[in-house]
């Protein structure tokens, strides 16, 4: 079967290789992982006609730089609006191509977005735990974060029906400074005032952020009551107050339990939009029944539904 290498000539922090994530562990203390935005994950899989269970190159905001080696690979490019180029030609940020022997990719920040997918048309070839390839770099055997020098090869290389075209990004995947949460489920242990200031004062992200979650900064979040929780299991879109007062919005690498109240979970729909957002951008939190918040899931579901449909293609 054909393979390709790809070199790591230039990356920042956080690159890691990620596929949909561990899911059915967290009762037994696994963090799930997979994509910081799901859905541009889901993209690039699906214009390569892959499955979800297929990895990609997951690039912060540091961005990127890969040269092919060895072989022809096709990539389906996603995620925020990057600058995007091959061998000094730019390219569209979210685009399907084949990057060829000699050939150097390079994605650097562009407009917006904080995470950029590079799905490949093949297998990439990375240590496989609980059937995923996603990397959880507290545990050494998932993999690491990727490293200048690094080679990356991948197997099982196919062919695809159309190998250069550019995608339409669709609203769904842009970022937004409005944000949805459901209050709960320990806002009990804050009073009036601070459920004020999370909806009525605006915050801004830090730099204080990896995959397990990011800090935000503005008003205080005052504990008013004495803390007589356990420590429970924990979702992805928490937003927990330790003592310090500043909210943390969990994501994709967040702890499986934990014992700091959640004043209120971001809902599933936004969690992917939320993501992208850049350090010291500024967000707006607005309070939602858990109606709305199903009603949000399953109507943004039957968008990328449709728009994977219509982006999908064959792999020879």
């Amino acid at each position: 079967m054909k393979k390709a290498r790809l070199y790591v000539d230039y990356l920042g922090p956080l690159t890691t290789i990620q596929d949909r994530g561990r899911l059915g562990y967290q009762r037994y203390g696994v963090t799930e992982g997979g994509p910081m935005d799901r859905t541009a994950f889901a993209v690039g899989q699906a214009a390569l006609g892959q499955t979800l269970a297929g990895a990609s190159i997951e690039v912060a905001l540091g961005g990127i730089t890969l040269r092919c080696v060895e072989g022809a690979v096709p990539l389906a490019i996603t995620g925020g609006n990057f600058t995007v180029s091959i061998d000094g030609k730019p390219k569209h940020s979210w685009s399907v191509t084949t990057l060829y022997t000699g050939m150097e990719l390079s994605i650097r920040p562009g407009r917006w977005g904080s995470w950029c997918y590079i799905a490949v048309a093949g297998t990439i070839d990375w240590p496989v735990w609980l059937g995923s390839r996603s990397t959880y770099p507290a545990l050494p055997f998932t993999g690491r974060q990727l490293k200048r020098g690094d080679e990356i090869v991948v197997r099982d290389l196919g062919d695809l029906s159309e190998p250069e075209r550019q995608l339409t990004i669709p609203v769904f995947c842009q970022p937004r400074n409005v944000i949805n949460l459901v209050v709960g489920p320990q806002e009990r242990f804050f009073d009036d005032a601070a459920l004020g200031h999370l909806f009525n004062e605006p915050y801004s992200l830090t730099t204080d952020l990896n995959r397990m979650g990011v800090r935000l900064e503005g008003a205080k979040l005052a504990i008013a009551a004495r803390l007589d929780m356990p420590s429970e299991g924990i979702v992805r879109g928490s937003v927990q107050v330790p003592g310090s007062g500043d909210p943390l919005v969990l994501m994709a690498d967040h702890q499986t339990t934990g014992g700091y109240p959640k004043i209120a979970t971001m809902i599933s729909a936004d969690q992917d939009v939320f993501a992208q957002l850049r350090p010291r951008q500024p967000v707006q939190f607005r309070p939602v029944t858990v109606e709305h918040a199903v009603a949000r899931s399953r109507t943004r579901k039957k968008a990328v539904q449709n728009y994977l449909a219509s982006i999908g293609q064959t792999v020879r």
